[in-house]
Formats: C-alpha cells, sequence, structure tokens
C-alpha cells in the first residue's frame, strides 16, 4: 500500500523534476529554523490569517491523521475557528455532512457517499477519513450550537455514471477549467475557492483547510507534464493570492522530500509534532524544483522521519458490497489505476474469510440445546481464549460477545447477512480501551457496555468502569457516548440490562450497599435515569452479587452471586421471582444443569426468549489421566474450549425458568 501511494505523491505533491535544481549560495546565507508546538503554532497562527492550510502530506498517512484529530480537539480549537475545509468529500453531499457532524441519525450508507462520490475515487475509503467526521461529530455533541464546527466538502460534483472512458474523464476536467482575471484554475481547485470564499470569507470567519500539499503551494508553475500539468494549475494558494492577498499560510507535512532530511539532519532531532518557518532558514533553501522549498510553503510539520511514516489500509467494508467493489474497479482504472491490487486482493481475502466461516441460519447455526448447559459456537464463539458477556441484537442478527486476555477485553460481533454469518470482527466502537458487558435497550437502537475510556480525548483509561452507548447510524454504530446522570459513580459499574419499560439494572461497588457489589435499578422518566435503588436484602448480601439478567417484564431475576453456603462453585447464577405483592422472591440456586464448581456469570436471555445464555471456565476434560499427556497434548487443550482455565459461552433451554418456578 505504502509504495503504490507515493507514487502518486511524486505526481501530485513532490514530482521528480523538484529534486534536479542545483544548490545556490542561498543557503549560505540563512538560519536555522526554530522548531515550535505544532498545536501552538496554528492556534496563534489564526491571529493572524483568516486560513491556516495545512497540508496532509502524502494521503493516507496515520501520522499525520493523529495530529489533525489531536488538533481538533484541543479545547482552543473551536474558540479560534469554526470551518474545516477538506478535499476529502463532495459537495454535492454537503447537506448530508451538516446533519450527520450536528448529530442527526444520517444511515452510514449515506454518509459514505460524501467521500465515495468525489472525483478521487477508492482513496477516501481510508478508515482515517471516516474516523476524523465521526471525531467532529463527537467534539460537535460537547459545544453549544453556535460554537460547532462545520466540515465543507470542497471536491466539485461529478456524475461518475456519465463516465465510461479516460476521455470522458479528461473531458470533465479540460471542459471545467475556471476562466479568472488572473488566469486558468483546474475544476477541483477553482471550486475550492469558490467555496472557501462563499462560507467562510465573505462572513469574516476563519477557516482550516486540509488537503494535499500539491494544492497549498504558492507559485503558479508546471509540477507535471501534459494533462496533469493542467490538472495542477491554478491551485488554492495561488487562487487565494490573487483574490485573498495575505490571508492563507501554508504548511507542508513533511512525508516524502528525503532531502530535507540528508540536507538537514538536525531535523532528526526536533520533537514529535513540530512546525517551523521555513523563510530565511536552511530548510527553505532547500531546493524545490526551480525555486527552493520556502517559495512554495511558509512552514513545516514535522511528524518524524519519513521511515517512520505508516499508512491506513482499505478494510473489508470497502469491498463487501460487490457492487460498489466492481464500481470502485472501474473508477480507478480510469483515472490512474492505483488501487486495482488492492482491491482484488482484500476482495479475495474477504470472499476466503467468509467461506471459512459459512456458518447459516439462527444463532450462528448451532443445535439448539435442552435440559442441561452445552457448549455455545465453539471453535467459533468459544475458543478457550477467555469469552464471556454474550448477547444477540433483538432482531438476532448479530451477537456481539467479550474477550478476556491482553491488552485488555474487548467486544467481538458477529452479523447475520442473506442468511450467512461473518467472520468475527473487533466491533467498530471497541479495541483502544477495556470494553465489556454490553446490553440492548429495547428498541434496539441502543447498545450500552462498559468501559475504561477516559470521558474525553484519547488519553490513558479512568481507574473504574462506567456505562457508555453507541447509537444506530445505518449499518453501524456511532463514536461511543458517556451515559450522564447518577447511575456512573466514582466506583465501578457493571453489567447493565433494561426492562421493556427501560428501567436500568445494574451491579455497582458504590458505597451505602450491603456488601462488595450489589444490584441496583434506574427508573428511565422524562428522557433521563433517576437516582438509582438499591434492590435490598432480599438480593443483596454482605458477599457480592454481580452480573445479572431481568426479565423484559421484570417478572423474574437471574443474579451472579458469590460465596453462598449452597453454591457449587465460587460463582453460581441464582433466579428469584416477583411476587404477588411485588416483592422479591428469596434467591434460588438454578442447579447442576447450569451451575458447577468453576464459576459461572453473564446471564443473558436470547430475544426470542428460548435460550438462557452464560458464561463459565468449567473443563471438559477429566482431572486425571491413565496414561501421561504430551507436551502437544497440554497446549492443545489450553488452546481450545472447555480449558478450565478462561471462560466460555454456554447456552440451555429457557424452560428451565418456568421449572424452578414451580418448585
Amino acid at each position: 500500500m505504502r509504495q503504490t501511494f507515493l507514487a502518486i505523491a511524486i505526481i501530485f505533491i513532490l514530482p521528480a523534476k523538484v529534486f534536479l535544481a542545483q544548490q545556490t549560495d542561498k543557503n549560505l546565507k540563512a538560519t536555522d529554523p526554530s522548531p515550535q508546538n505544532a498545536i501552538e503554532f496554528i492556534l496563534d497562527a489564526f491571529d493572524r490569517y483568516s486560513v491556516v492550510a495545512l497540508g496532509e502530506g502524502n494521503h493516507m498517512n496515520w501520522q499525520a491523521a493523529t495530529f489533525r484529530l489531536q488538533l481538533i480537539r484541543d479545547p482552543r480549537f473551536p474558540q479560534k475557528i469554526k470551518n474545516i475545509l477538506v478535499e476529502c468529500g463532495t459537495s454535492r453531499y454537503q447537506g448530508i455532512m451538516d446533519r450527520y457532524i450536528a448529530g442527526e441519525n444520517i444511515p452510514m450508507e449515506k454518509v459514505r457517499s460524501c467521500w465515495r462520490e468525489t472525483t478521487q475515487p477508492v482513496i477516501w475509503d481510508a478508515p482515517i477519513y471516516e474516523e476524523f467526521f465521526k471525531a467532529v461529530r463527537q467534539l460537535n455533541r460537547s459545544l453549544p450550537k453556535d460554537n460547532q464546527l462545520r466540515v465543507l466538502l470542497c471536491d466539485p460534483p461529478i456524475d461518475w455514471s456519465k463516465i465510461h472512458t479516460r476521455e470522458d474523464l479528461e473531458n470533465y476536467y479540460n471542459e471545467r477549467m475556471i476562466a479568472r482575471p488572473w488566469g486558468k484554475s483546474n475544476i477541483r481547485d477553482g471550486h475550492a475557492h469558490d467555496v472557501l470564499v462563499k462560507e467562510v470569507l465573505s462572513k469574516g470567519e476563519k477557516a482550516l483547510a486540509i488537503f494535499g500539499d500539491a494544492h497549498f503551494a504558492k507559485p503558479d508553475i508546471e509540477l507535471a507534464e501534459g494533462f496533469f500539468g493542467d490538472y495542477l494549475r491554478g491551485n488554492l494558494m495561488v487562487q487565494l493570492g490573487h483574490s485573498h492577498p495575505g490571508s492563507a499560510l501554508s504548511i507542508t507535512t513533511h512525508t516524502g522530500l528525503k532531502e530535507i532530511e540528508s540536507s538537514y539532519p538536525e531535523i532528526l532531532s526536533w520533537p514529535k509534532p513540530s512546525i517551523a518557518v521555513l523563510n530565511g532558514t536552511r530548510l527553505g533553501a532547500i531546493p524545490h524544483g526551480p525555486l527552493h522549498l520556502e517559495d512554495f510553503f511558509d512552514a513545516i510539520l514535522w511528524l518524524g522521519p519519513i521511515s517512520t511514516i505508516s499508512y491506513s489500509k482499505l478494510v473489508y467494508e470497502t469491498v463487501a458490497d460487490e457492487s460498489y467493489f466492481k464500481e470502485a474497479l472501474r473508477r480507478d482504472k480510469l483515472w490512474i489505476s492505483q488501487f486495482q491490487s488492492t482491491l482484488t486482493g482484500l476482495r479475495k481475502e474477504y470472499l476466503e474469510k467468509m467461506e471459512q466461516t459459512d456458518i447459516n441460519g439462527p444463532y450462528l447455526g448451532q443445535k439448539p440445546p435442552g435440559m442441561m448447559a452445552e457448549i455455545f459456537a465453539p471453535d467459533i464463539v468459544s475458543t478457550g481464549h477467555g469469552e464471556f458477556c454474550s448477547v444477540f441484537s433483538p432482531e438476532g442478527d448479530e451477537f456481539y460477545w467479550s474477550i478476556a486476555g491482553a491488552p485488555f477485553p474487548v467486544i467481538a460481533v458477529m452479523r447475520q447477512t442473506e442468511g450467512r454469518w461473518t467472520a468475527p470482527e473487533i466491533a467498530s466502537f471497541s479495541g483502544k480501551y477495556l470494553d465489556l458487558d454490553m446490553a440492548f435497550t429495547p428498541e434496539g437502537n441502543r447498545l450500552y457496555f462498559c468501559s475504561r475510556r477516559p470521558l474525553e480525548g484519547d488519553g490513558p483509561p479512568t481507574g473504574h468502569t462506567d456505562f457508555w452507548f453507541v447509537e444506530r447510524e445505518g449499518a453501524g454504530w456511532s463514536e461511543p457516548r458517556h451515559l450522564k446522570g447518577p447511575v456512573n459513580s466514582e466506583a465501578q459499574e457493571y453489567y447493565p440490562i433494561f426492562a421493556q419499560n427501560e428501567t436500568l439494572y445494574f451491579c455497582s461497588t458504590r458505597p451505602g450497599g450491603f456488601g462488595g457489589g450489589d444490584i441496583y435499578r434506574a427508573r428511565f422518566a422524562n428522557g433521563a435515569y433517576l437516582e438509582p435503588e438499591n434492590l435490598g436484602p432480599t438480593i443483596n448480601t454482605a458477599n457480592f452479587e454481580g452480573d445479572l439478567f431481568i426479565a423484559a417484564d421484570e417478572s423474574y431475576i437471574i443474579v451472579t452471586c458469590y460465596d453462598r453456603q449452597d453454591s457449587f462453585g465460587s460463582g453460581d447464577l441464582y433466579i428469584s421471582f416477583r411476587q404477588e405483592d411485588g416483592k422479591w422472591s428469596p434467591l434460588k440456586n438454578m442447579g447442576e444443569s447450569v451451575n458447577t464448581a468453576a464459576n459461572e456469570h453473564c446471564p443473558m436471555m436470547s430475544p426470542d426468549g428460548k435460550f438462557l445464555f452464560f458464561s463459565s471456565g468449567r473443563s471438559r476434560h477429566p482431572d486425571y489421566s491413565k496414561t501421561a499427556i504430551t507436551f502437544g497434548d497440554k497446549i492443545r487443550m489450553m488452546n481450545s474450549w472447555g480449558n478450565g482455565r478462561n471462560e466460555d459461552i454456554y447456552w440451555i433451554d429457557a424452560r428451565i425458568i418456568d421449572n424452578l418456578r414451580s418448585k
């Protein structure tokens, strides 16, 4: 991927002829540049400029993407500006983007049209661009409406259904060259200039612009031969120099010009990220085409040596839909055939993975259990690596579960598409912090879970678990949001579960309870959760009551209880039924059909009410062997389900509940 993309960078950003210039005595008169904190530099620049043009360097690089997220998440950023201009989106769908980052629930397939229907095929499918839009959306949730950021999509509209040949594509560009008083401009930069003037500068506002570096080069010179030479003429910075002189600061991101590191090796010791002014410096004096680097850009962003720059890769989602995969191939071939091998290879890998998980039918194609608990989805979900806390979506077409172990527990998912289940993968909202204990709201448009993620930004985790949730956005999920109100505390909150009336039941170690962990409920009223109530001594004891399940009608509750006298092991599942007077019956051990000497916990009912799921650390192997096992035997046992060391997911016919009710 990296090697492929650097080829296009030479055309658009750093042409080969750039490197042919000869050194002049200009370098002898230059001084050493002064690196400054990059975020401070940009924020201060908005005091002097209406536009800070931040070049991306080579498209798709992780380091620049990470820096942009750090920049917009700085609390001072929305106080300075409210507009962000990007080339990775078509103005045709500006309305969709406005609604999305304002917080509306827009199907993600519609949102993705913003970057998939641009003049530049495939490239914006790299996950870092979608992550940027999601980050702005999440940031806006914390800002007053008048201070919320707006992302302006600057790529001109294009109808790919009318582009059938390379000639059609070239005609699209050539016929749309824009005549200006100072000369012609290509359609992409001309359109971006007009958006910037209309939506920002004419209103007296300011903007951060994020494009490839070639769009921010100051001199209007031919950077490439033939079609691409015209394609790059009259770029955004050149036009601003004529229409609004002195309004913009141009920053290049160092990702491709090796001469910078060889000509000025002192840069290798700069802190990351840093920005330095180029004018009058030894860096600015480095030859760049017929001129010098300082003639092209005002400043340079340092994110590390070229050898450390890494690139975002396309993901299965890009090729999962066959129609989009074929159309992306077609468009890319008409453009410069940059992603042909990447797309076809990724599609082949995706199909092979789908075939490996040729699983059909409800409940991942598993044979339903009887009245004794059985392993669920062995070698698919239950692998012996620590699987626990499972839940199906209300429609039964998604299955989520937690996986324990290093570096921290995460949430995994499988989805049913056209009857067949996809391969397991980490849920879109998980994978960065400790995440576990999921539960759907009754209508299924929210998924709650426990996490130690920080309340803001990407810092270190907190020391306790809180409840977070994600909301449906088309076929995907929103960014995680922290549950506001009295439910979360400074203690540990675990295992949320909802009754049909949206009352939230959960476990908490907050002070004031009966034991180490107690069961609470929080009623839902007027759009918010009320102060949690302890379920009292019938349910809670001086020991630890943990993971639980509540019936939709609150007619029974299943609780994980520890260290009770009638326990089979360390933790067992107990059940209590709601009595006619509204009180709970004493908790009853669910018996040997469910419980063992191992730890049983994480109860959850299937959405149709037919099966009870739970987690168990039981072993399927005998506690002795007539013949000595081999080293290979030991490793195979430890790496399979039922190893007695890690937990797996089990299920049992839910009629066991009716049997216990009648006793």
